[in-house]
């Protein structure tokens, strides 16, 4: 298996190259939808370099700032779906458990160390924005065509899975090794999962871009359409 660092290396890579191809294609669009999702990927880039000189910052940047960035992605993610939906990007709510989820990684990074206590509080929070998420989804799905709510449904709920999987790995698994670029095979593991999840992420994007430019296009030639009607009578 390729060993963590590598497969770190390749995160900082894709991430990169995953925001500059949104961020070019937000330009272009001009919707803030795509502009949050973009922002999703730049996070992702920071997180993945923190990851990569975790050894040498100090706590406070290896562990709650990283740990803060990998929660706003998730934040940015639910927020451009909001976004989409033509509905208010942001609630207190967000805010608040975002609040919460840091003053327990300085808990239990400062005052009771823990590991695994960390990965379960820091999944849990991400798995709680996937859920609003999917309930916003549901609440509105009315509101965009049916094959860009059905994909957000299916991907949110893969992700949520692949988060709940790390609280079940802290469960059975007391994790001793401070830094996790040195936790052998299992970073290795989440490394790869954390790539398919950003890459399916990333997919949903395009096909995001792809359906809405589709939509906006038959909209348009439908308004052309019944012009051209109404001049003829």
């Amino acid at each position: 298996m390729i060993d963590a660092l590598t497969i770190n290396f390749i995160l900082v890579i894709l991430s990169l190259i995953y925001f500059l191809m949104s961020i070019t294609i937000y330009f272009v669009r001009k919707e803030k939808y795509l502009l949050y999702y973009s922002l999703t990927f730049i996070t992702l880039t920071f997180v993945y370099l923190l990851l990569f000189f975790q050894q040498v910052f100090p706590d406070w940047i290896s562990f709650i700032l990283m740990n803060s960035l990998v929660v706003i992605s998730q934040i940015f993610v639910v927020i451009g779906v909001r976004s989409l939906y033509k509905q208010k990007p942001f609630v207190p709510r967000f805010f608040i458990l975002f609040v919460i989820l840091v003053l327990l990684m300085a808990y239990f990074t400062y005052i009771n160390f823990n590991i695994n206590v960390r990965i379960i509080v820091i999944s849990i929070g991400v798995s709680l924005y996937l859920l609003d998420n999917l309930l916003f989804v549901y609440r509105h799905s009315n509101e965009v065509i049916p094959t860009i709510n059905k994909s957000i449904k299916i991907i949110t709920v893969i992700s949520a899975i692949n988060w709940l999987s790390r609280i079940f790995f802290a469960l059975y698994r007391n994790v001793e090794v401070k830094y996790l670029v040195d936790q052998g095979s299992t970073t290795s593991i989440y490394y790869l999962i954390a790539l398919i999840s950003m890459s399916i992420w990333f997919a949903m994007y395009i096909l995001l871009e792809t359906s809405q430019s589709v939509y906006d296009l038959k909209q348009k030639n439908d308004e052309l359409s019944k012009l051209a009607l109404i001049d003829n009578l």
